[in-house]
C-alpha cells in the first residue's frame, strides 16, 4: 500500500525540495516505505478541495 506525502508552496519561486527532504528523514526513521509525493503550487487562499490534496482526498475516500 502506498503512502503518500502532500508538499506544497504558494509560488512557482518556492520549491518543495527542502520539505521533501525532511518527509523523507521522518519515513526513513519510522521504516515508511513506498512513498509517493503529491506536489501543489497554490496560494493558501484556494479552498483545499481545490488543490492537490483535495484529489488525494477524494481517490481514498
Amino acid at each position: 500500500m502506498p503512502n503518500y506525502a502532500y508538499l506544497r508552496v504558494s509560488t512557482d519561486a518556492q520549491d518543495v525540495q527542502n520539505q521533501k527532504h525532511g518527509v523523507l528523514e521522518y519515513a526513513n526513521q519510522q521504516g515508511i516505505t513506498n512513498l509517493h509525493y503529491v506536489e501543489d503550487t497554490v496560494t493558501s487562499k484556494k479552498h483545499w478541495k481545490e488543490r492537490g490534496i483535495g484529489d488525494l482526498l477524494s481517490q481514498a475516500g
